[in-house]
């Protein structure tokens, strides 16, 4: 099964895990493929302040939970010689 979400928002992102988690109740075993054009929290790559949390790491956890595969969109822009 291939979900196609809008995760530009947290409550996008709610609704899609969600989802896959309403999916997964009702078949356990079904794969479920995330085509999300934008990871949420991405840029958050690394801890400023002591303790605070990664959260691109704890979104990724929460959707790996859920689905077996994620597809994105990746937009590469060439910088003009």
């Amino acid at each position: 099964m291939v979900i196609a979400a809008d995760t530009s928002s947290s409550a996008g992102l709610i609704k899609t895990i969600l989802a896959t988690d309403a999916i997964r109740s009702i078949n356990p075993k079904i794969n479920i493929t995330l085509f999300a054009p934008y990871f949420p929290y991405a840029r958050q790559d690394r801890r400023m302040i002591f303790g605070e949390p990664l959260s691109v790491k704890v979104i990724a956890n929460l959707i790996n939970q859920r689905v077996s595969a994620l597809a994105g969109k990746q937009i590469t822009t060439l910088a003009a010689d």
